[in-house]
């Protein structure tokens, strides 16, 4: 191949990890579909894994950790969508999860998963995989809750990076600072385009103000068990409603904010 001298002096200074996970990757590439079944034949390995992240798994791809997550407390994973020509299988794609990774909780439950099932195949992997953990783990406990979801985008982007960790591993961390600038630091490219989209989420999340806490007769229900917010559509403070409100100025909110 036309690389081949500049990958001989590359792998001179490779990690020993590295090295061994490229030849076990090199071996697994002569059947993957062998390895899969030899998997699923295993007393040992973990129970309940995804069928499409073993796949990554065996091929040097990131796992998906929303795949992860769908599987964790459910009947099934996303199913994967296949067809048929002749005698051939062919892989269309999955649905999209029933559950994304949004949390600490959601990312610490789904890494653990991901943890068991990659040692499995890659051994030598476990000390790194465990130091990444405490790495991402350290940035959820030293940001506010709000700040989360950049994290969450951070770790995609390391693992894409990563991969299979064919060419470096997760915790050469001085590889990220780039990524990390990007989208955790409040200029960042990528930073803004987060914090809209958790904004959007978060406002998509909220119930709707209560028309009847509104109105001249007031609400029977307290504000605990009213599935609508007990705010007023006037000056959007809780504690009274539009009737009741000091305010005679300024728009009526009839949009929820």
């Amino acid at each position: 191949m036309p690389w081949h001298r500049r990958e001989l002096r590359a792998r001179k200074n490779a990690s020993p990890s590295c090295i061994k996970t490229r030849k076990l990757l090199k071996y697994f590439t002569r059947n993957t579909g062998e390895v899969k079944q030899l998997i699923r034949l295993s007393q040992t390995a973990p129970l309940g894994f995804p069928s499409s992240e073993w796949d990554n798994i065996i091929k040097g791809n990131p796992i998906n950790l929303d795949i992860v997550l769908s599987s964790l407390h459910h009947l099934g994973a996303p199913k994967e969508n296949t067809g048929r020509l002749g005698s051939t299988e062919i892989k269309l794609g999955q649905n999209e999860p029933t559950r994304k990774v949004q949390t600490s909780g959601d990312w610490t439950s789904t890494w653990n998963a991901a943890i068991k099932a990659t040692v499995f195949v890659f051994k030598h992997r476990e000390s790194e995989l465990r130091s990444y953990a405490e790495y991402i783990e350290g940035l959820f406990a030293s940001k506010i809750t709000g700040s989360h979801h950049l994290i969450i985008s951070f770790d995609k982007a390391i693992r894409a990076e990563v991969a299979g960790a064919q060419a470096c591993v997760l915790t050469d961390y001085h590889r990220f600072t780039r990524l990390q600038t990007a989208i955790m630091s409040h200029d960042g490219v990528e930073a803004s385009h987060g914090s809209k989209k958790a904004s959007a989420s978060t406002k998509s999340d909220l119930p709707q103000l209560c028309n009847r806490f509104n109105s001249p007769k007031g609400c029977p229900n307290t504000s605990a068990a009213c599935p609508f917010r007990h705010v007023c559509r006037r000056c959007h403070q809780p504690g009274h409603g539009k009737e009741a409100c000091a305010v005679t100025d300024g728009r009526e909110a009839w949009i929820t904010t």
